[in-house]
């Protein structure tokens, strides 16, 4: 019977599909689980790029929507009040690879052509702002992309979109458009890797491809971690009155 039971639980380990979720602080873990034929996808914001400044950083703009919806406003009126208020900053805005050697690790996997792509929770007006966002830190993720063609996929409450190397999933579960993206491509990669440095995005998808047949491995990271405790309100306020030229964080902690 224990022999049973144990070969059982080998079977149940073993079985393609099973998903598994890690913790990391460096990309370079991803590297042992890629092969050839794994589709490796990589949130953008504060796991490929952040801002060098709080000012118009993720949890800045976490902050700036919450402050909205708490004083009443309905989410979507606040996202869209949000952008309006982010989109003259971000001309301004200086972004830096959360690793420094960030770039180096999204054009290993590429130079051995294996598929890439960015699964972002930005909205497709943000598709040319990205691209940039990114071209700044030498990231290019069109050069190993899945496909070529722009895609729009309808979702059951949202519609996401592809363009070069992207898929911008907007308010709707990384996993539903990932899986929406494959069914819609009939790509079947054998294996997918994922990073991104918020455990919702890394268990939804769990949730999706946990049953298979697709093995999937999802990575919690956390290299950004550290800087987004460091966030602080006051400096992102002092930040946006200096627009005309963003101070670092170090010169506007000292006008608090």
């Amino acid at each position: 019977m224990k022999y049973v039971i144990t070969m059982l639980l080998v079977l149940f380990i073993t079985l393609p599909g099973m998903a598994e979720m890690r913790e990391t602080a460096d990309l370079r873990t991803l590297e042992p689980e890629v092969t050839a034929t794994t589709l490796v996808c990589f949130d953008l914001d504060n796991t490929l790029i952040r801002t060098e400044q709080m000012l118009a950083s993720d949890q800045w703009w976490d902050d700036l929507i919450y402050g909205f919806v708490a004083g009443g406003m309905p989410e979507r009126d606040a996202v869209r009040k949000a952008f309006e208020i982010w989109f003259p900053i971000e001309k301004q805005s200086r972004f830096i690879p959360v690793q420094p050697d960030g770039p180096d690790i999204v054009r290993g996997f590429q130079d051995k052509k294996i598929m890439v792509m960015g699964l972002t929770a930005r909205p497709l007006m943000l598709a040319a702002t990205t691209v940039t966002h990114l071209a700044s830190i030498n990231i290019d993720l069109r050069k190993s992309q899945p496909i070529s063609e722009q895609l729009e996929i309808k979702l059951l409450h949202d519609t996401a979109n592809y363009q070069n190397g992207i898929l911008f999933v907007g308010a709707s579960s990384k996993g539903d458009a990932l899986k929406g993206f494959l069914d819609k491509t009939g790509l079947r990669p054998e294996k997918i890797v994922f990073a991104d440095d918020k455990q919702q995005h890394i268990t939804t998808m769990e949730q999706v491809f946990g049953k298979g047949p697709i093995p999937y491995i999802g990575f919690r990271y956390g290299g950004a971690d550290a800087w987004v405790k460091k966030y602080d309100r006051r400096i992102a306020d002092i930040q946006q009155q200096y627009m005309g030229r963003i101070l670092p964080d170090e010169v506007a902690a000292k006008l608090k």
